[in-house]
């Protein structure tokens, strides 16, 4: 999740390729996610890390922009969890407003994180 040669195999979609993935992985450190959309606009996810504790734990402060729109800052708190040799991943997204976070949800963000996730699950599985 935080090396960008990982990153641009697991984050995006096929109709919305990873264009451009730089991290600075340290508190205060920026990252930007760019992804090329069939019509020829690109979409980011960029934002700022407030906690890197490895292996355990990563929050930043996210914006999702795309032509015509860019979201308010939310938080996000990702924790890895090893238990047995499997390791869990728990990511939680905290808006500003209910109204913010009902927005996320009703443009599909599950239906893009889900494969995403999926291929992270796939790509680890090959590390081992």
């Amino acid at each position: 999740m935080t090396k960008p040669e990982y990153v641009k195999r697991w984050l995006g979609c096929a109709q919305n390729p990873m264009v451009a993935c730089e991290i600075d992985l340290r508190v205060g450190g920026a990252y930007r996610f760019a992804f090329g959309g069939p019509d020829g606009h690109v979409t980011t996810l960029a934002g700022i890390y407030t906690e890197v504790t490895s292996p355990d734990r990563l929050v930043f402060l996210e914006r999702f922009g795309m032509p015509g729109f860019t979201s308010d800052e939310y938080q996000v708190t990702s924790t890895f969890v090893e238990h047995g040799g499997k390791t869990t991943l728990t990511t939680t997204i905290l808006h500003s407003s209910k109204e913010n976070r009902d927005g996320q949800l009703n443009a599909g963000i599950d239906k893009g994180v889900e494969p995403a996730y999926e291929r992270i699950a796939e790509l680890v599985a090959t590390m081992v």
